[in-house]
C-alpha cells in the first residue's frame, strides 16, 4: 500500500522520462549488433530482393538497393536508418491518435511499441507493417468513397510485398474496420475493391522462394558489397533470412510444432509460458485503458489473436506475433473510439478473461519495468532480458565487465 501510494506521487513527466531513458541504451545496442553483423536476421531480412526473380518480401531489397545508390550508403546503414524512422513515425502516430487514451509511457512499454528494442527485433519489417496498417486505419477513419479503397488498397499491397505477415494481422481487420466504420455494410461489397490486394497475396504465397533464389539473392549482394562496400563482402552460404525464404513449409511448421514437447528449467513447459505471455499482455493493454476502451481493446485483442494464430504455426518467433496482436490492438482502439464492437461470443470471452482493475496507469508504468516478451524462444533468461529491468542491469553489467 505504501508503495502504491509513492508511485502515484511520482508526476508523469517522470515516468516518461524514465521509459525514454531506459529505451536508449538498448535502441543503441540493437543498432551496434545489426551494424556490426551484415549476416544477421535484422539485416539479411531487409536483403531480400528481386535479383533471383519475384519472391516475397523482395520490395525491401529493392529500396535498400536504390537508397544504397543513390545516398551512397551501406546497406546495414540504410536498413538501420529505414527501421529507426518507421518506428519513430510509428511513436508518433500512435501517440497522436491514442491522445487521452493512455500516456506516453505506457505507448513505450514493452508490451506495446518497447517491444520490438527491449526484444531485439526493431531492425526488422515489422514496425514498417504496422505503419502500414496505422496508416489504412486512418485512411478508412477520414477518406470516404474510391480515394479510399485505392489508398487502402496501395498500403496493404506495399505492405504484402514488404512482409506477407500483414495478411494475418492486417487484411482482415481492415475488412471490419471498413464494415464498421460504413455500419451495416456487406463484408463481400467491402472486399471487392481489395481485389488486387487478394491478386497480389496469391502470386506472394506462390512465388515463396527456393534455393535457387536464395542463391542469387545472396549472389547480387555479394557483388554489390565487392563493388561498393568491401568491408562487407562476403557471405559464404546463403545467410539467415535469405536462406529461410528457400525453406519448406514442413520447416516452418516442425520448429513451431517441436515446442509442444520443450520443457525450460526442467518444470516449465514452454507452450503454457506463451499462453500465460500472451494473457498478460492483454491484462496489460486492458489495465492501460478506461472502461469502454477497455472492453473494445480486449474483444479486438481476441479477435486479432484467431487471425495471427496461423502465425504461431508457421513460425516460431512467437514475440513477434504477439507485437502485431497488441500494437494493431491499441491502433484500433485510438483511431476507431466511437465503433463498439459486440458480440455474444466474444462479450462471453471478455467476462472470463477480466480480472479486474487490478493497477492504475502509473502503477502499471512500473508493472512493465518487469513485464518482458522474448522474439522467440521462451525462457526464464529471455523473458528477463526483454524487460527494461533485466535489459538494463544486462548492459551495465556488460559496461563494468
Amino acid at each position: 500500500m505504501f508503495m502504491r501510494k509513492g508511485i502515484n506521487l511520482i508526476p508523469s513527466s517522470a515516468l516518461v522520462l524514465l521509459s525514454i531513458a531506459l529505451l536508449l541504451p538498448p535502441l543503441v545496442l540493437n543498432i551496434w549488433r545489426a551494424y556490426s553483423n551484415v549476416s544477421s536476421w535484422q539485416i539479411t531480412e531487409w536483403l531480400i530482393s528481386y535479383d533471383g526473380g519475384f519472391v516475397r518480401r523482395g520490395i525491401g531489397g529493392e529500396i535498400v538497393k536504390t537508397l544504397s545508390v543513390v545516398f551512397e550508403l551501406s546497406p546495414s546503414l540504410t536498413i538501420i536508418i529505414l527501421s529507426i524512422f518507421s518506428w519513430l513515425l510509428l511513436v508518433f502516430l500512435v501517440l497522436r491518435v491514442s491522445r487521452g487514451l493512455l500516456p506516453s509511457y505506457i505507448v513505450l512499454s514493452p508490451v506495446f511499441l518497447g517491444m520490438p528494442i527491449y526484444s531485439d527485433f526493431v531492425i526488422r519489417k515489422d514496425v514498417l507493417g504496422l505503419l502500414v496498417l496505422a496508416f489504412s486505419f486512418l485512411v478508412i477513419r477520414n477518406w470516404d468513397g474510391i480515394k479510399k479503397y485505392i489508398a487502402v488498397t496501395t498500403l496493404l499491397v506495399f505492405g504484402v510485398l514488404n512482409h506477407e505477415s500483414i495478411i494475418f494481422y492486417g487484411f482482415p481487420i481492415i475488412i471490419l474496420a471498413e464494415i464498421s466504420v460504413n455500419k451495416n455494410v456487406d463484408w463481400k461489397r467491402n472486399l471487392v475493391p481489395h481485389i488486387p490486394l487478394l491478386l497480389v497475396g496469391l502470386a506472394v504465397v506462390i512465388n515463396k522462394g527456393t534455393v535457387e533464389t536464395a542463391l542469387h539473392i545472396t549472389s547480387f549482394w555479394n557483388s554489390f558489397f565487392t563493388e561498393k562496400y568491401p568491408r562487407f563482402c562476403c557471405y559464404a552460404e546463403n545467410p539467415a533470412a535469405i536462406d529461410a525464404i528457400g525453406w519448406s513449409t514442413q520447416r516452418g511448421l516442425s520448429l513451431s510444432l517441436s515446442l509442444l514437447s520443450e520443457f525450460v528449467n526442467g518444470f516449465i513447459y514452454v507452450p503454457l509460458a506463451w499462453i500465460l505471455t500472451i494473457f498478460i499482455c492483454l491484462q496489460f493493454g486492458r489495465w492501460s485503458l478506461k472502461k469502454a476502451a477497455a472492453r473494445q481493446f480486449s474483444k479486438i485483442f481476441l479477435i486479432q489473436l484467431f487471425f495471427v494464430s496461423p502465425l504461431f504455426l508457421l513460425g516460431w518467433d512467437f514475440g513477434r506475433w504477439i507485437f502485431f496482436v497488441t500494437v494493431s490492438s491499441l491502433l484500433w482502439v485510438s483511431c476507431f473510439r466511437e465503433v463498439e464492437i459486440s458480440n455474444k461470443y466474444l462479450d462471453y470471452l471478455d467476462r472470463i478473461e477480466y480480472l479486474g482493475q487490478q493497477f492504475n496507469q502509473k502503477e502499471l508504468g512500473f508493472f512493465g519495468l518487469i513485464v518482458g516478451v522474448p522474439v522467440c524462444c521462451w525462457s526464464a533468461s529471455s523473458v528477463i532480458l526483454s524487460t527494461p529491468a533485466g535489459n538494463t542491469l544486462y548492459i551495465l553489467y556488460k559496461l563494468i565487465q
